[in-house]
């Protein structure tokens, strides 16, 4: 069992699971408050098909950098400098991963038809090109449609056979809440992305602190989307408790300014600043499903 969880937590970045489970959950109850028929089981279904895409992005991401030797912080490295596995078994595992993944896929393309076919093919596309679009400033935005408009979209299909336009224009916040933890990430590993000549959208603005002004940016975005969504009642009122997690974006830039500027930054370091980047989003997304919940 210990090795089941170092597996799916360290190795498979497994503590970055909660974006997507809890983008995943936002979509769930919204689709369930809206439609009271819809069919809850498939939903649960298509929860295993996402949690799987998202564990197998982050390992293909490893196996296509260690291919192609891309330079990465060390504890990003460890658990094959070490020599607790190697590149061959993290293959077998990815594969595992986008099997099951697939799978899922195929069942609700088997169920509903095209409509789910086009949207995983677009995801699939985005999930297998994402390294290289890496070398375009397109991978975080890649991640971001899969894991925000593609899965509010889909996971509506799977659970009530149709599309909705609110939905969708609720999951842009969410998505942009996904592409910072995405883009915090990248700001961390500047140094390495340069480097290697990765073209994130930290690389285009040139300078580490241009780019942490641009992850600012990003959750200025995210928290106005949510407040013209409210404007135009599209959500409730109450959604303005999201303001609570304005500390923590003001923390997030303190403690991102301090890494940028410091050369000895470690695993703890990158950590702390990962899990606070990730926590915003999860909380925010927490937040809606209270609101929804509670909205009569």
């Amino acid at each position: 069992m210990e090795r089941i969880f170092y597996w799916l937590f360290t190795i498979s970045r497994g503590y970055s699971a909660p974006m997507s489970i809890l983008n995943w959950f936002v979509s769930f109850v919204l689709i369930l408050k809206f439609e009271p028929k819809a069919n809850a089981v498939f939903g649960l279904v298509a929860l295993i098909g996402i949690f799987f895409a998202h564990l197998g992005t982050n390992l293909f991401d490893d196996c296509i950098d260690y291919i192609l030797k891309v330079p990465k912080q060390k504890c990003k490295t460890e658990y094959l400098d070490s020599g607790y596995t190697n590149i061959k078994t993290v293959f077998a595992v990815t594969a595992v991963y986008f099997a099951t993944a697939i799978s899922v896929w195929i069942f609700f393309f088997l169920k509903f038809g095209l409509p789910v076919l086009y949207i995983g093919l677009a995801a699939a596309v985005a999930i297998l090109l994402y390294p290289k679009l890496n070398n375009f400033a397109l991978g975080e935005l890649a991640v971001g449609l899969c894991f925000g408009i593609l899965l509010f979209s889909g996971l509506n299909y799977v659970m009530t056979g149709s599309f909705s336009i609110n939905l969708i224009v609720i999951s842009v916040p969410v998505s942009l809440l996904t592409v910072a933890v995405l883009y915090a990430h990248a700001l961390m590993d500047f140094e390495f992305d340069k480097q290697s000549g990765k073209v994130t959208l930290c690389q285009l603005l040139k300078t580490k602190n241009n780019a942490l002004m641009g992850l600012m940016g990003l959750y200025f975005a995210a928290f106005g989307g949510t407040f013209w969504l409210i404007l135009k009642h599209v959500i409730p009122f109450a959604a303005m408790i999201v303001i609570v997690l304005f500390p923590l974006v003001i923390k997030l830039f303190i403690y991102m300014k301090r890494y940028i500027s410091n050369t000895e930054n470690g695993k703890e370091e990158f950590l702390i600043n990962f899990k606070l980047a990730r926590n915003i989003s999860v909380f925010y997304n927490l937040i809606l499903v209270f609101v929804f919940l509670i909205w009569r």
